[in-house]
């Protein structure tokens, strides 16, 4: 539709296809905040099929500066595929996403109440579990868009996805209140 209006009217359309994203805000059933989510709560995280299928992913704020550099820079009637060029397995990502919980989770502060609660309950505070959901059957096993119009302007992102990772689990950590209705 965008491309006919350009080739009728003339009309200015640039058009953008990205690659799945992650950050803050999103709502708690898309798969990265989900996974994190569940990894503060210490919940088994579902990883549906086998786990292997790729996906490419690109932190919000990458995103948000390849789209004001596309605003700035694009030619109107083009299609940019917007990746990152990071490929990675569901069960890599969610072993990321562990990582990063149990880092900051292992070095924060911890009061003593705390401490001993945890000791009764005999659970480390960062003890997670993985769960394959196999009832999926994933027909694509590579979520990609590729990076070819990209290279048609002069850009780079600024966060690896373990960068990424980090800041957004950093985030939910910070901001329980906005996904945690339990109080």
């Amino acid at each position: 539709m965008g491309k006919a209006f350009f080739k009728t009217y003339n009309f200015p359309v640039i058009i953008t296809c990205c690659c799945s994203n992650y950050g803050p805000y999103q709502p708690e059933e898309e798969f990265i905040p989900q996974s994190i989510i569940k990894a503060l709560r210490r919940e088994v995280i579902p990883v549906y099929g086998d786990g292997t299928n790729l996906q490419e992913w690109m932190y919000v704020l990458d995103q948000a500066s390849v789209l004001s550099k596309i605003l700035l820079e694009g030619q109107p009637g083009e299609v940019y595929n917007l990746g990152s060029g990071e490929y990675i397995s569901n069960l890599e990502l969610v072993k990321i996403i562990q990582s990063s919980v149990t880092n900051m989770e292992g070095s924060a502060l911890k009061d003593p109440e705390s401490l001993e609660q945890e000791k009764e309950q005999e659970k480390s505070p960062v003890s997670l579990d993985l769960e394959k959901n196999e009832e999926l059957d994933l027909k694509e096993k590579a979520v990609t868009i590729g990076r070819e119009h990209i290279r048609n302007i002069t850009w780079q992102g600024s966060y690896s996805l373990r960068e990424g990772i980090r800041e957004t689990v950093q985030w939910y950590r910070e901001n329980r209140a906005w996904w945690d209705s339990s109080g």
